[in-house]
């Protein structure tokens, strides 16, 4: 799909047409296809906005401009595909503009796909959010009837938008403690000979981990992890020191100031 510069898209303006006094234009000295293509950015803004009901009619105004179907479904980003690509076969002269249209609506996919969904799947998924149970919320978005079925790389979009929508309403994630750590390194089948710091991330940003490495054979054990925002490192890297302290054993952190999650492991220096 290549429905984002989110940049303003201009609409231009186009010589009159016979069909100028019909009260469905959009202006006296704009073709029916180019006034479409207005309707097209002009319903990206309001689903954007919440108005998704405003989205509707101008996208409706916009097919009946072009003597299309003006059966809108709800499918934020298919819709105004569907105008802009319609509109463009109209008049081809406005296709460098259809595809500015359709690269603002792809911009923001995600945003548009989250008000597709009806308002109370809405809410159900900002409940799940807020729990800590993205795979839940992935769930309720992909069996919330919405037709064609969320793809799963469109929910993961709207699940990221979700987060960071919902900052500054989310608790702060439990950090992992020491004494917690080291029991739990101490159950091991095997004694820890290292603690180690590694990069992983997910869709949310990197995280540091803090691993039990154990020998005979090579194994990395994760202990506790701590996502990485303002503060840096630091706090990753001293818990880490302090858990090797208590351990008896050596700390490494083999890439403190900037993400590689390829950087050389402990066991490598020692094969």
């Amino acid at each position: 799909m290549a429905c984002a510069s989110g940049g303003r898209v201009s609409t231009g303006r186009r010589p009159a047409r016979p069909d100028r006094g019909d009260p469905a234009a959009h202006g006296d000295d704009w073709s029916r296809p180019a006034s479409a293509l207005a309707n097209a950015v002009a319903a990206t803004k309001a689903v954007l906005r919440g108005q998704p009901r405003n989205a509707r009619g101008l996208l409706e105004r916009g097919f009946r401009r072009i003597d299309a179907p003006d059966d809108v479904s709800g499918r934020w980003c298919a819709d105004i595909r569907r105008l802009a690509e319609t509109a463009a076969r109209r008049e081809p002269d406005l296709r460098p503009l259809a595809d500015r249209v359709l690269s603002l609506a792809e911009s923001h996919r995600a945003q548009l796909m989250w008000w597709t969904f009806p308002a109370g799947v809405r809410e159900r998924i900002d409940e799940l959010v807020l729990a800590g149970r993205n795979i839940q919320a992935v769930g309720v978005m992909r069996e919330s009837g919405v037709e064609p079925r969320p793809e799963l790389h469109e929910c993961v979009e709207v699940l990221d938008g979700r987060h960071r929508a919902l900052a500054d309403r989310m608790p702060p994630p439990a950090r992992p403690d020491v004494d917690t750590m080291a029991a739990a390194a101490r159950a091991l089948p095997r004694g820890p000979v290292a603690v180690e710091a590694v990069w992983d991330g997910d869709t949310w940003g990197w995280i540091v981990v803090l691993t039990a490495v154990l020998a005979g054979p090579w194994e990395s054990v994760v202990l506790g992890g701590f996502r990485i925002g303002a503060a840096g490192t630091g706090e990753a890297a001293r818990t880490g020191r302090e858990l090797a302290e208590r351990l008896g054993v050596p700390f490494r952190f083999a890439s403190p100031d900037e993400p590689d999650e390829d950087a050389p492991r402990w066991w490598d220096a020692r094969h």
